[in-house]
């Protein structure tokens, strides 16, 4: 009994986890697919003793010139002071946008279809992340104030959208407003979209080579993907090493309960020895209770891993980071836990099982 739920813990946990970065790199990667829409980004090049001076505003004219590029969007970073009214204030990072139509599409608002791009655009308004919604409670339609060189400026949320950028949440606006209450900055980032006269191959050909763009970093949507996925993938190795970790306390669990229960019931295993059992025979029947050991903790680790997993998903998650995710569950999620712990089980009753079959009947018959 104790070593079944030993090893129904450690397979749920397993199973509880991998369902929980499985769903949360289906909707990172949904995301970024929906996100990254220019075909290339361009950044400024930094180092970690100079830090990045941004794009000077000049570069799209430059890359206006260009007859392989149809559109661009721009991003500009600041930090900002949020007021919420009531005296309380937070530093915010505030992102200002220039967006294309193409460019609009990366945003995935929550419950909202029809979204006002113009009003966005041409007015004091802002649209916000759903983590910094669900840490400052701010919905649709919701009042808040902004600290700018000018004094502090009323804002209207216009909508909360999907990102997984930042736990802490962010701030849009477009380009247009920022201007009015900020000095001009240079930008930060710019999307490329490739059309026209050459291909988007010709294109990250023409800017690689072009001495325009030395002092720039050029990337595609792609590569960027690529990049970000081995990120999420390094940033959630140590869960894998969780789930080592549990399977090897459920593995000495089980193999303690073995050699306990070899000693109890060696008088039994000597009768069985005693009708004529062979050697064989003996290790069979052991490895056959350790099995269904592995198979009583599997069929009840999966149900249980399954609601792990959901709690994680949809109680801890929101809680901790303010954004939510799709479920998923992988078949691999729990073929995986289920085969190991079964293995588990089978490696770990070998042992007392040939230590039993080599005691001699007589032996085994002579103390109670």
């Amino acid at each position: 009994g104790p070593a079944c739920a030993a090893l129904m813990i450690a397979s749920a946990t397993a199973i509880g986890i991998g369902v929980m970065v499985a769903s949360f790199r289906v909707s990172v990667v949904d995301w970024l697919q929906t996100s990254l829409r220019a075909d290339y980004y361009l950044s400024a090049n930094f180092s970690l003793a100079q830090s990045s001076i941004g794009i000077p505003v000049q570069t799209k004219d430059l890359l206006e010139d260009i007859p392989g590029i149809e559109a661009l969007s721009t991003v500009t970073r600041s930090r900002a002071m949020v007021d919420n009214g009531a005296g309380l204030s937070t530093k915010a990072r505030l992102s200002a946008f220039e967006l294309n139509p193409k460019a609009r599409k990366s945003f995935v608002f929550l419950d909202q279809r029809n979204f006002d791009w113009k009003r966005w655009r041409d007015h004091d308004a802002l649209i916000i992340t759903e983590p910094f919604a669900y840490h400052h409670d701010y919905r649709r339609n919701d009042k808040l104030y902004l600290n700018t060189p000018s004094g502090k400026r009323e804002f209207t949320v216009l909508g909360v959208y999907k990102d997984y950028a930042s736990e802490q949440g962010s701030l849009s606006m477009s380009r247009a407003v920022f201007e009015k209450y900020w000095p001009q900055q240079n930008y930060d980032g710019i999307g490329i979209y490739a059309g026209g006269s050459l291909s988007k191959r010709e294109l990250g050909e023409l800017m690689a080579n072009s001495k325009r763009f030395d002092q720039l970093s050029l990337v595609s949507s792609s590569e960027l993907l690529e990049q970000s996925l081995q990120v999420f993938d390094r940033t959630f190795l140590v869960t894998n090493l969780l789930k080592v970790i549990t399977i090897i306390v459920a593995f000495i669990g089980i193999f303690g309960a073995l050699l306990a229960q070899q000693l109890e019931r060696s008088h039994e295993y000597g009768i069985y020895r005693a009708l004529g059992f062979s050697r064989a025979e003996l290790i069979r029947v052991v490895l056959t209770q350790t099995i269904a050991i592995g198979i009583a903790a599997t069929a009840i680790a999966i149900p249980t891993g399954i609601g792990v997993a959901s709690i994680l998903i949809n109680v801890i998650n929101p809680r901790s980071f303010g954004w939510t995710m799709t479920q998923v569950i992988p078949a691999e999620t729990l073929v995986n836990p289920a085969l190991t712990a079964i293995i588990a089980t089978l490696i770990a009753g070998i042992f007392p099982a040939l230590r039993l079959a080599k005691i001699a009947p007589n032996t085994a018959l002579r103390f109670e």
